[in-house]
Parts: structure tokens; C-alpha cells; sequence
């Protein structure tokens, strides 16, 4: 094999290995951390409240995801008894 051949070849082996490490590299950053949490029971004596949506910034900017989640979330303070609160009312609890 002659020189010029093989600067060649290894110019187009490093390329490709760096191409393999960029692209690995990539692959990882596709992950999306949540954080859930939960509390107990809601108090026996306590009784089913007003609540309100509360959007925070990130779920300002898409609209159409958030009202779903809120579609959702809705449906289940509903049938835990809650009721949203009215326009002007305080709301016993914010939802975010």
C-alpha cells in the first residue's frame, strides 16, 4: 500500500470512529428525568375543596399538553369530590 493510500484510510477510520463517538454520545443525552410524589390520604375529616390550576412556565409555553394533563387531573379531583374554584375565588388547593 502506498503512503498517500494509507493517510487515506486512517483520515477515514478516525473519521468514522469519531462519528461512533459523537453519535454514542448523542444516544445518551435522549433521556428525560421525572419526578413523581405522593402523600398519604387526604384527612378523613377534612372535606373535598376548591381547587385551581396553576401553570408554571415550562407548561405555559405548551398549552395543549398542559390542558391535557389538566383534562386528566380534573377528572379525578371530580370524582374525589373537589370542585374548581370560581374566577376570583381562592382556591383551597393550587395544582401545578
Amino acid at each position: 500500500m502506498t503512503k498517500p493510500r494509507r493517510r487515506t484510510m486512517l483520515a477515514a477510520a478516525m473519521a468514522a470512529a469519531l462519528a461512533a463517538t459523537l453519535l454514542a454520545g448523542c444516544a445518551a443525552l435522549n433521556t428525560m428525568p421525572a419526578e413523581i410524589s405522593t402523600w398519604g390520604d387526604w384527612p378523613a375529616d377534612r372535606k373535598p375543596g376548591r381547587y385551581a390550576f396553576d401553570r408554571l412556565p415550562s407548561q405555559a409555553a405548551q398549552p395543549e399538553a398542559a390542558a391535557r394533563l389538566e383534562d386528566a387531573a380534573r377528572a379525578a379531583l371530580e370524582a374525589a369530590g373537589c370542585r374548581a374554584a370560581a374566577a376570583g375565588d381562592k382556591p383551597d388547593v393550587l395544582v401545578q
